[in-house]
C-alpha cells in the first residue's frame, strides 16, 4: 500500500478500525479525513491494516480504487480514469456517483417483479 494514503503525525490508535459499513465518501474526502475526526463523528471512512512497531494500528483512507470499487465500477475502469485525472478528483467521482449494483437491485425490486405497462417499463424488462 502507498504511504501516502496512511495517517500521518502520530495518528494511531490502539484497536483495529472496525466497520459494517462505509459512512462517508465525499469530495473532501481526502483533505477532511483525521483520525480524531472520524472517531469523534465517523464522518469519514477509514481502516487498520498496518501494525507499527509498537503494536498500534496505523487508520488509512481509502484509495481511489477502493471508493470506485465500493459503487460497483470494475478495475480496469478505473485504471483508465486514474491515467486521466487525479486521485481528488477520482473521489469527488466516486462521492458523487450512485451505487450501480444497489440501483439495479431498487430496480429489480421494484420493476422487475410487478411490471408496470402503463408507465412504458416493459421495453426495458
Amino acid at each position: 500500500m502507498d504511504e501516502n494514503f496512511y495517517l500521518k503525525n502520530g495518528q494511531v490508535t490502539d484497536k483495529p478500525i472496525k466497520q459494517e459499513y462505509s459512512y462517508c465518501l465525499d469530495a473532501n474526502y481526502w483533505k477532511g479525513t483525521t483520525l480524531q475526526s472520524f472517531l469523534k463523528k465517523r464522518r469519514r471512512q477509514l481502516v487498520t491494516d498496518k501494525v507499527n512497531e509498537y503494536g498500534q494500528y496505523v487508520p488509512r483512507r481509502l484509495t481511489p480504487k477502493e471508493t470506485w470499487r465500493l459503487i460497483g465500477v470494475n478495475d480496469e475502469d478505473i485504471d483508465k480514469a486514474n491515467q486521466l485525472v487525479s486521485n481528488t478528483s477520482l473521489y469527488k467521482q466516486s462521492g458523487n456517483s450512485i451505487v450501480v449494483p444497489v440501483l439495479e437491485a431498487i430496480f429489480r425490486q421494484r420493476f422487475i417483479k410487478i411490471p408496470n405497462k402503463k408507465v412504458g417499463l416493459d421495453r426495458w424488462l
